[in-house]
């Protein structure tokens, strides 16, 4: 059955479903999300070193019923996401790349998720590791009585990894 509405000059047809046809909208929402569940962890890893193509890959969780991540048969599944999206950050600095990958973990953390508690500790180790690697950094550029070094490939460690940091702080 559908319905003509109008609004603001425009036409265009509201399609009502039937109980039926919402119950395989569902049932295919579910299955999509089951497919992309298994397969979106291997594609990261694929693609990694293509900036434009793991932004776009981060986006497709927030489309998920991420309530299937809380499936005990899905839930490695979840780990492999979050080992992906951990060895993107550490290997990216492109700053999109870096805010699509802490866009993921919030979406994520959404405290109705049975997840959120996992994701949320895999944030925060992550961070933590991103600032022991800047101490580090920090520790090895900084020589006693000579300053802080100026070796191009330090400094350029360093400035990636505060960018990396500040995609989380946002």
């Amino acid at each position: 059955m559908a319905r003509l509405c109008c609004n603001r000059n425009q036409v265009f047809y509201l399609q009502i479903l039937s109980t039926k046809e919402k119950k395989i909208q569902v049932e295919d929402s579910v299955k999509i999300t089951e497919h992309f569940i298994v397969v979106l962890p291997q594609l990261l890893a694929k693609y990694s070193k293509d900036a434009e193509k793991v932004t776009n890959l981060l986006q497709i969780p927030q489309y998920f019923d991420l309530e299937l991540y809380g499936t005990g048969s899905l839930e490695k599944h979840l780990d492999a996401l979050l080992r992906e999206v951990k060895a993107i950050v550490l290997d990216h600095s492109d700053m999109d790349v870096l805010e699509a990958c802490s866009r993921l973990y919030c979406t994520l953390c959404n405290e109705e998720l049975l997840i959120h508690n996992k994701v949320a500790l895999a944030r925060t180790e992550l961070v933590d590791e991103l600032v022991d690697q800047l101490n580090q950094l920090l520790g090895s550029f900084l020589n006693e009585g000579e300053g802080l070094c100026t070796e191009e490939e330090g400094i350029h460690c360093i400035y990636s990894t505060l960018r990396r940091i500040t995609a989380f702080h946002k």
